[in-house]
């Protein structure tokens, strides 16, 4: 099968194309800069709005599209909104102009759990509940999902919508480098008896989904939501990136409810949320649809 993926030499990219071209794919990858990976065919383009290589679509039964703005932790401002709005919407507009012209069997589109919110309570977030964006990158997010929907609605392309939490494995990304750097200045974190739970997805088992929505007939025309199926607490995780980092962390006990009450302090009150609230999946449709299951790290 002759597939062309986007942003192949980003975080996901570099272990999503290796994965794919040892299952007996064959890759054109578009990136920024060039991307050498044997096996492959790569075309720089340097800004995907204003030199996208057409030609590079023919022939090419699936699109994976993973390029993005990546979610920046704290980032604010009008710039950085309309950035979000230029890369995460009318990039993947551009792109998917482009697939459609060229007769793409399916087009899979990298989107976020952020799409459905921050936290969840109570009951873990489904694909059909109504998405509740809480910064630009989600609402770009969002934005990006409808445009698509419409664009592909009653044509021959399949759309495949993909919600990914928060990914781990390799070197840390986003908000786990940020705890990764805390760790390495040995400062005490205050999460020991933290009980919270926290839905991730490894590299690993995302490539493995992917993979899986290439061909699977019941994937077309379904938002999916993925994770390890495991949630984990923040102490928890912490732990499972040192694991990886080789770092040794220092947890602390601290009663959860003046961490609470932290969370109304200025700068530090949103990570701190993010840190100790829920955030939880359910991807029973998605091993539904698919038989697809996770595999357990």
């Amino acid at each position: 099968m002759n597939v062309l993926v986007t942003g192949a030499n980003g975080y996901l990219g570099q272990a999503l194309c290796p994965y794919l071209v040892a299952s007996g794919y064959h890759l054109v990858t578009l990136t920024r800069q060039p991307y050498g990976l044997q096996g492959t065919v790569n075309i720089p383009v340097p800004d995907y709005l204003v030199s996208l290589p057409e030609q590079a679509f023919v022939g090419q039964e699936v699109v994976i599209h993973l390029a993005a703005r990546a979610h920046q932790p704290g980032s604010a401002s009008k710039r950085i909104d309309e950035e979000y709005r230029r890369i995460n919407v009318d990039t993947t507009l551009a792109i998917a102009h482009a697939a459609l012209r060229a007769g793409a069997r399916r087009f899979i589109f990298l989107s976020s759990i952020k799409v459905n919110g921050e936290v969840t309570t109570g009951l873990p977030f489904r694909s059909s509940d109504p998405p509740k964006p809480g910064d630009a990158y989600g609402r770009s997010k969002w934005q990006a999902e409808q445009a698509l929907t419409a664009l592909f609605d009653k044509t021959g392309t399949e759309l495949v919508i993909v919600r990914p939490p928060l990914i781990w494995g390799g070197a840390p990304k986003g908000n786990l480098a940020t705890l990764v750097r805390l760790i390495d200045l040995k400062i005490p974190l205050p999460f020991k008896s933290l009980r919270n739970r926290r839905d991730l997805v490894s590299l690993g088992n995302l490539c493995s989904l992917i993979r899986c929505c290439l061909d699977h007939p019941a994937a077309a025309g379904q938002t999916l939501l993925v994770s390890d199926a495991r949630p984990r607490s923040t102490a928890e995780i912490i732990w499972l990136i040192s694991s990886q980092a080789k770092f040794s962390p220092r947890l602390v006990a601290f009663p959860t409810s003046l961490l609470r009450l932290l969370r109304h302090v200025p700068v530090i009150g949103t990570k701190l949320d993010k840190l100790i609230s829920n955030l939880e999946v359910d991807i029973g449709q998605t091993q539904t649809l698919l038989g697809w299951q996770p595999e357990m790290d």
